[in-house]
């Protein structure tokens, strides 16, 4: 009896320059049946038996016939190829299918496919999904292992899984013409260079993006071309960067045009807190500063000028006529030569003034704060209100409404100054004595 291999029949099948796509006339004259294997044996053959249209075959799970008659009949030109072996021809199909019925997938660990259970399955507790890489589903932390030709070494320590990564800042990019285009590309680099540095740990040191693949390419060909004739490839990254370091060198010190400039400067009156307004005020002249491209050399050379240009620039009138009178006195001048001082010195000269002169007048003629109760035009003090309806620091004895004296304590319970004379508790009210020993007397 002839007896047909596995072996020569992947041979039959796959060596396409030797047999027409039709199987040889050897293996028409009689039908063939596979015999698949079982639990029971592990052999695999095809032997002639007795001509069937069908052969049968066995899975340890379902059992049951499932029809081989596109082996058995190697005539198969009426069923397209597609159809009995999926998306493989005649020739290149699987060398092993899944044992489900009527399933063309290929076979995988156990001899079905990943449908129909094949595959390792993941480790975790009832989950029924393919493993991947270490052993568990995609859902479970597996993954599929990455192309790389790099040696990765785990240097994370005992810091714990990282739960958020923020995503690291954008470089700038640059496309201007003019010294204060680049200028204003060197603060927004340094302002992305220090950001991305808050990302550098001791096993993390981010990419910084250099300074020339910040430029855009045709401005990046303009200026090789023009200020460095060579190529765009052929500039260094040191070109680069003293390129725009060119930009903070003053050209032409125009004091006219900055005395101009500056007049225009004056105190926002609106912002409620002292320090905002000679913030605003600063950031308002070094503005002014940086458009004339003047900052280092004022701040080096002409710090009198500086202050007398925030001296100017003072509002309300009341305000800035103080502070030209206390900056002429004897210890205050060292204030005019070190604009730093002076401007820590105004912040608490100012804050002193809006608390007091609330509206540039004393308590005694409306300034500062008034009571909340109804026609009262007390001073406000804690919570609003004025010491007579209930404002600031009361007596801590329980049951006292009094108003404290000196600490935490009311006349009547302690509080205040004691009068001089030996033996006498009670409150002083003149002359370090009370009433009793001649506080009231002329």
């Amino acid at each position: 009896m002839f007896q047909l291999t596995d072996s020569l029949l992947r041979g039959v099948m796959h060596h396409r320059a030797q047999f027409p796509l039709e199987l040889p006339p050897l293996f028409e004259p009689r039908k063939l049946s596979l015999g698949f294997p079982t639990p029971e044996s592990d052999t695999t053959s095809v032997a002639s038996t007795t001509p069937s249209d069908a052969s049968s075959v066995s899975t340890p799970v379902l059992r049951e016939r499932m029809s081989l008659s596109f082996i058995t009949n190697p005539n198969t030109t009426d069923v397209p190829a597609v159809i009995l072996f999926g998306a493989f021809c005649e020739f290149h199909k699987p060398s092993r299918l899944c044992k489900v019925p009527e399933c063309r997938k290929c076979a995988k660990t156990g001899g079905y496919c990943i449908s129909h259970g094949g595959g390792r399955r993941c480790r975790h507790d009832n989950c029924i999904k393919s493993a991947k890489e270490g052993g568990f589903c995609i859902a479970h932390g597996g993954a599929s292992p990455a192309k790389s030709d790099v040696t990765m070494e785990d240097v994370s320590g005992d810091f714990g899984p990282v739960m958020n990564a923020p995503a690291l800042p954008k470089p700038p990019r640059y496309k201007g013409s003019t010294m204060q285009e680049r200028r204003d590309f060197l603060r927004a680099y340094n302002t992305y260079f220090a950001a991305l540095r808050a990302f550098q740990t001791e096993h993390n040191r981010p990419f910084v993006q250099p300074v020339g693949s910040c430029i855009e390419q045709g401005t990046k060909e303009i200026i090789a071309r023009f200020t460095f004739a060579k190529d765009w490839q052929d500039v260094t990254e040191d070109e680069w960067i003293a390129y725009f370091l060119q930009s903070k060198q003053t050209a032409f010190e125009d004091y006219a045009a900055l005395d101009a400039d500056m007049q225009k400067l004056s105190m926002d009156t609106t912002l409620a807190e002292a320090e905002s307004r000679v913030n605003r005020l600063q950031a308002n002249l070094y503005k002014i500063l940086e458009n004339h491209n003047m900052v280092d050399i004022m701040f080096q050379r002409e710090q009198k000028k500086l202050v007398k240009y925030l001296v100017a620039a003072l509002a309300p009138a009341t305000f800035k006529a103080e502070v030209q009178r206390r900056i002429d006195q004897e210890q205050s001048k060292k204030y005019k030569g070190d604009v730093i001082e002076f401007s820590r010195w105004l912040t608490s000269l100012l804050a002193s003034f809006m608390s007091a002169l609330a509206g540039g007048l004393c308590s005694a003629h409306g300034g500062g704060k008034r009571c909340g109760a109804a026609n009262c035009a007390k001073t406000a003090l804690k919570g609003g209100l004025c010491i007579a309806h209930g404002g600031g620091r009361r007596c801590e004895v329980v049951g006292c409404t009094k108003s404290a004296v000196g600490g935490h304590l009311c006349v009547s319970h302690g509080g205040g100054r004691r009068c001089r004379e030996v033996g006498c508790n009670k409150g002083a009210v003149r002359r370090g004595v009370c009433i009793r020993h001649g506080a009231r007397q002329d």
